[in-house]
């Protein structure tokens, strides 16, 4: 079957959405529904007295809930911040949230990077006083709008054929809102990088459609400065010892998180191991890339006005993702930060060293394997923090067999906890199905709680039918 492409042009930037599935994008019915989601806001702003964000407790949800609050304190609305780790329930968590304001008439709740169980929360808010907007970018089920209250409004790209991580992450989502409620929001286009660089995980020169007009945006604006060079994410702002040491993406087995095997190999390509990577010669970076089987060039986001581990796209995101477990109160401030507090460098330190080894110890780590799915026990090596980003980082790098579905994880109090991923050359990606297929499957099978994009997914199971899950696993595929 041929290839459907369609084009658009933005500020000289040529948007090609072509996308492995062979699907042709609706573009206009997303831009008519974002028009109608915003004109809903523009029509009730004069009425609400107070809005409450809730987002993702992770650098995407951080970074929408910051973009958010810049508009509307640029509208004159008040609001409060919540991040939901997804623990529970929906009507647990608000259960416990929406009790503190509802003294306050005609509140607005705001749902960004998270919520696409649309069904479940119109069924929640029934009270008309309460305006609500979903802004969400995960895979989602069909939804009947009859069903929904009045004042309930979301958008979803995916609905629309868009590629929820390579196209449109979700504070890129929450930014086209913004501007279009105001251009001057414009402001908030390097905030976006923060979320977008992390949830996607991809070179920037990879980036489709929405993600890579943020990143002009912020070019244009001056905001950013796009580096091509040497590409070590998560260690963008370290020495070149270190930095390869670290980098999480792409990991450099070689060197597997040990800065003194990479010492060893600068020394013999004569480069100096305490360059930073920021200042490296294009013919260093030439020399460095071919040293290696891993591609190590790409471009790299710098944030000008701000210093050490703030200063990089990438790395600023995962501070704050880590900050959110630890220390919560911190991850909202770093986004106005220049520079890194103390505690939070410690944080990061420890987080990237663990993870690259963790990333070593998975390569060797047994593994059950079905016909067409890897399942890694990681309680018995790893630890809970690390199992999500073992399994995304492992997966990016294409640590395990592509044309396999990986599932990792082990006990979670009296659940069963799974990272569910697939590398972006997994073969039924093709017609667009991924791991947010399989999940769907086996909660119609086995029950449990779950969700995703076709990337990446988590799924939460009893035990025992776990159990049963592993032995009649093959029976879901093909997708």
């Amino acid at each position: 079957m041929e290839k459907k492409i369609k084009c658009i042009w933005y500020k000289d930037v040529r948007m090609v959405y072509l996308d492995n599935n062979v699907r042709e994008l609706q573009e206009d019915q997303f831009r008519e529904k974002l028009e109608r989601t915003v004109g809903s806001f523009e029509d009730s702003k004069k009425q609400i007295n107070h809005a409450l964000l809730i987002s993702h407790s992770d650098a995407d949800g951080y970074a929408s809930a910051a973009i958010l609050k810049y508009m509307l304190e640029r509208e004159g609305i008040p609001c409060s911040t919540r991040y939901y780790n997804r623990k529970g329930t929906w009507k647990q968590y608000l259960d416990s949230v929406l009790p503190q304001f509802t003294h306050i008439e005609n509140l607005a709740v705001f749902f960004s990077d998270i919520g696409s169980e649309v069904n479940e929360l119109g069924k929640y808010f029934t009270e008309e006083k309460m305006y609500v907007w979903i802004l969400d970018h995960h895979e989602m089920n069909p939804v009947v709008d009859d069903n929904l209250p009045q004042n309930f409004h979301y958008i979803n790209p995916t609905v629309y054929g868009f590629d929820g991580l390579k196209e449109i992450a979700g504070s890129t989502l929450v930014y086209q809102f913004a501007k279009k409620v105001s251009f001057k929001n414009i402001k908030t286009a390097w905030m976006a990088l923060i979320g977008i660089t992390n949830d996607t995980l991809m070179n920037i020169s990879d980036y489709r459609s929405y993600n890579q007009m943020v990143v002009e945006d912020a070019r244009v604006e001056e905001q950013i400065i796009l580096h091509q060079g040497l590409m070590v994410y998560g260690a963008t702002h370290e020495t070149i010892k270190n930095a390869l040491a670290y980098s999480v993406f792409p990991f450099i087995k070689e060197v597997g998180g040990n800065p003194n095997h990479s010492r060893d190999i600068l020394d013999k390509l004569q480069i100096p191991f305490n360059k930073r990577v920021a200042d490296l010669e294009e013919s260093e970076v030439e020399t460095i890339n071919k040293r290696f089987p891993e591609n190590l060039l790409g471009q790299f986001i710098e944030f000008p006005k701000k210093k050490g581990i703030l200063q990089y796209a990438f790395e600023h995101g995962l501070l704050i993702s880590q900050s959110a477990f630890t220390t919560p109160h911190q991850a909202e401030k770093l986004i106005g930060s220049t520079s890194t507090p103390k505690i939070s460098t410690e944080i990061y330190q420890t987080y990237i060293k663990n993870l690259t080894k963790n990333l070593g110890m998975f390569i060797t780590a047994p593994k059950e394997v079905s016909n067409h799915v890897i399942f890694v026990d990681a309680s018995r090596r790893l630890s809970p923090n690390y199992w999500s980003d073992v399994a995304s980082y492992a997966s990016v790098n294409h640590l395990y067999n592509p044309k396999k579905i990986l599932l990792m994880g082990g006990p979670d109090g009296e659940l069963i906890k799974l990272s569910v991923r697939c590398t972006d050359n997994y073969p039924p990606l093709v017609k667009g199905k991924g791991v947010d297929v399989l999940i769907a499957k086996l909660k119609a099978a086995y029950g449990g709680m779950g969700g995703g994009h076709k990337l990446a997914g988590g799924y939460k199971i009893a035990p025992n039918r776990y159990k049963n899950l592993k032995k009649e696993i093959d029976q879901y595929f093909p997708l």
